[in-house]
């Protein structure tokens, strides 16, 4: 059981890890094709 639990956990963390890595590569992608948006949000 607890082979089980852990194995879940091991799971989880790379499928949260796989989620950020997603998320930095679309918003670096997305910041880098509209440069001009970051400087709108600022004003």
């Amino acid at each position: 059981m607890k082979k089980l639990i852990k194995l879940a956990f091991v799971f989880f963390a790379a499928f949260l890890t796989l989620i950020a890595q997603i998320n930095a590569v679309s918003a670096c992608s997305f910041l880098w094709y509209q440069p001009e948006l970051p400087n709108s949000l600022k004003k």
